[in-house]
């Protein structure tokens, strides 16, 4: 196997190991607020706190289907057979 046959190879590993370090960054990096109601205003509410990923949930969900599909498209461009004629 010669050089020129690795580099496609190697292109498509980096692409589905940067799709995955991408997606654990987005997912991991956190954002969040909390809210807190002080008990003598008479308001008969409770303090809460949210957290959830930084770009959001509709996008990273979105990033994370996209991901699956670029993944998909990528392991079976490398496992796929040479065309031999």
């Amino acid at each position: 196997m010669g050089t020129s046959e690795r580099r496609p190879r190697a292109g498509w590993i980096l692409l589905v190991v940067g799709i995955v370090l991408l997606n654990l960054i987005v997912w991991g990096w956190t954002a969040g607020y909390c809210v807190d109601y002080a008990q003598d205003t008479g308001m008969e509410m409770e303090s809460y706190c949210t957290s959830g990923p930084a770009i959001g949930y509709p996008a990273a969900w979105t990033l994370s289907a996209v991901s699956v599909l670029v993944i998909a498209f990528a392991l079976h461009r490398l496992l796929r057979r040479p065309v031999t004629h």
